[in-house]
């Protein structure tokens, strides 16, 4: 064997790296992280787009209740708002058709900046209509109703 052990490149794959001799143990273990991080990759582009849908959607309601959260307590549902509490741009679409599909704010909101439009002000009220749209959105359909109040600015 040559004074080289293997190294990882960026896409995973396998490179040797001059080195010092005596460090076969290095070597075995890179080798076994390379083929763990190709059995990785078989096994994410194996998973079924449905796994991937309900993510996306479950991450929606955590966010949308998020968002109910910090509009009463700060005032503030802007976009730009939330991603001070770590919500980015397409988790806060997101959540923002699922409280459309809820029918807690409007369907329509010209002023992103500004903020949302709440439909209603009863918080009893907010939850029910919450619940009752996570509730029919955990089934295979969920995510093409969520899709339909989507609006991507």
């Amino acid at each position: 064997m040559s004074n080289a052990v293997a190294g990882m490149t960026r896409g995973g794959e396998l490179a040797t790296i001059p080195q010092r001799q005596g460090n076969t143990e290095l070597e075995a273990t890179l080798r076994q992280m390379v083929s763990m991080n190709r059995e990785l990759r078989r096994l994410r582009k194996a998973m079924s787009r449905q796994n991937r849908r309900s993510a996306i959607v479950n991450q929606a309601i955590v966010d949308a209740q998020n968002i109910i959260i910090e509009a009463t307590v700060t005032g503030s549902t802007s976009q730009r708002s939330m991603e001070r509490i770590g919500i980015g741009r397409r988790r806060w679409e997101w959540a923002v058709a699922f409280l459309r599909y809820a029918g807690v704010i409007a369907m329509r909101n010209h002023d992103w900046r500004v903020g949302l439009t709440w439909a209603t002000d009863d918080p009893k009220e907010v939850l029910v209509l919450l619940n009752k749209a996570a509730t029919e959105l955990d089934d295979e359909r969920g995510y093409k109703r969520l899709v339909t109040c989507r609006v991507k600015r």
